[in-house]
């Protein structure tokens, strides 16, 4: 019986702990989308693209025509 209290409790401190750590941090998800051009009507590519990062994250972007 004691050993099953001890394990509920050591379940019980990591749970806790966990969930302060996770309150702690902040998380950045990007989200990419991609369809194949089987999947679109005019058989084309489809990339979408969210970022979470803010205005201090600028990209350079380049879009090649098919076959360049």
């Amino acid at each position: 019986m004691k050993n099953f209290t001890m394990k509920r409790v050591l379940a019980g401190v990591l749970c806790a702990a966990g969930v302060i750590a996770s309150a702690l941090t902040t998380a950045s998800a990007c989200t990419t989308i991609y369809a194949g051009a089987n999947l679109t009507q005019e058989n084309t590519r489809f990339i979408a693209r969210s970022e979470d990062y803010g205005s201090d994250m600028n990209k350079l972007w380049f879009v090649s025509e098919p076959g360049a």
